[in-house]
C-alpha cells in the first residue's frame, strides 16, 4: 500500500475532479464566465490546521428536462401579468417573476434567461461529503464562487456560503456540510 501526504492527496483529488470535468464538458470551461453551452465550474480549496477541504460548484443553462415546471400568478390575470415558477412543486430562488415576452412561453423564457446550480461537491481530508440533491436544487443564477468557506477545527463541518441572482430575486445560501452526512441548507432572501 502506498501512503501519500495530505498535500499530495489533495493534488490528486483536484486532478481527478479536473479530469471528470473535462470528460463531461468542452475545453476551457474551467475559466469561462459566460452562458455558453458547457457548464461553468469553480473549484475552491483551503485548510484549517491539519485539515484540508475542496469545494466544486458546477452551473449550467437552465433546462427543464424531466422536471415538472408550473407557474402561479400573484396578481390579476392579464397580458402583462408576471408569473412565478415552481419546480416539482417547490419554490425557485434567483428570480423575481417572469414577465411575458411575445411569442415565448414562460418555460422558453426560463431556458433562455437563467443558469442554475447543478452540482455541489465537497471533501474534507480527501473524503467526499454526502450532499443530498435537495440541498442544491432550485437555485437559479448562482454566483458559483463561494463567498465564505469555513472549516471547523475538528474537520467535521464545512460551512459554505454563496449568493445568487441580484436585485429583488437575490438570495444568500449557507450550507453546513458535515462528515456525518447530516448536511443542511439555509436560505436568506435579499431585499
Amino acid at each position: 500500500m502506498v501512503r501519500l501526504s495530505a498535500d499530495r492527496m489533495e493534488k490528486m483529488q483536484i486532478l481527478i475532479l479536473l479530469l471528470q470535468t473535462s470528460l463531461r464538458s468542452a475545453p476551457n470551461d474551467m475559466n469561462r464566465q459566460s452562458h455558453g453551452d458547457g457548464p461553468l465550474v469553480q473549484i475552491s480549496r483551503g485548510h484549517r490546521g491539519k485539515h484540508r477541504f475542496l469545494i466544486r460548484f458546477e452551473a449550467a443553462k437552465f433546462k427543464v428536462g424531466k422536471r415538472r415546471l408550473t407557474f402561479y400568478r400573484l396578481g390579476p390575470p392579464g397580458p402583462d401579468a408576471e408569473v412565478f415558477p415552481r419546480i416539482n412543486g417547490k419554490k425557485v430562488f434567483g428570480q423575481d417573476g417572469i414577465s411575458p415576452i411575445k411569442g415565448l412561453t414562460p418555460k422558453a423564457i426560463m431556458e433562455k434567461r437563467f443558469t442554475e446550480l447543478i452540482s455541489l461537491r465537497a471533501s474534507i481530508d480527501g473524503k467526499p461529503l454526502s450532499i443530498p440533491r435537495a440541498l442544491v436544487q432550485n437555485l437559479l443564477d448562482p454566483s458559483i464562487a463561494s463567498d465564505v468557506e469555513h472549516l471547523s477545527r475538528d474537520g467535521k463541518t464545512l460551512i459554505v456560503e454563496m449568493s445568487g441572482s441580484d436585485g429583488a430575486g437575490g438570495y444568500q445560501v449557507t450550507w453546513r456540510l458535515r462528515r456525518s452526512g447530516r448536511s443542511t441548507r439555509r436560505m436568506q432572501l435579499e431585499d
